[in-house]
């Protein structure tokens, strides 16, 4: 069985829900299971120091222009309504790339 963990985050460094799929990963690791992380590229320095063995198992997504644009725009906002407009829009994009990871697309790096 291949289990796959799909997050925003996963982190010790962030903190809160972030530190929930780096402890699973860890913990299934850890019992020899075939698991993927595959998280945002903000995270990728944190994750192969802490797992350097498992670079294989380890996918990361990152920024596209719409994200960089949507991030742009929503600065503009007062901070509740960007994460609830602009915010949106980059969490979907990102999970519509992670979805795509998943698949076996091409769109985020392995290392």
């Amino acid at each position: 069985m291949r289990i796959i963990i799909v997050a925003d985050n996963a982190s010790s460094l962030f903190g809160g829900e972030a530190f929930i799929p780096l402890n699973y990963f860890r913990l299934l690791r850890a019992r020899n299971v075939d698991v993927r992380l595959v998280v945002h590229a903000r995270n990728k320095a944190e994750l192969i120091g802490q797992f350097p063995e498992d670079q294989e198992r380890l996918y990361f997504v990152e920024d596209t222009w719409l994200h960089k644009t949507m991030f742009r725009f929503g600065q503009y906002l007062p901070r509740r309504l960007a994460e609830a407009t602009t915010g949106l829009v980059i969490h979907l994009t990102t999970q519509l790339s992670q979805r795509n990871e998943s698949s076996g697309s091409r769109q985020a790096t392995q290392h």
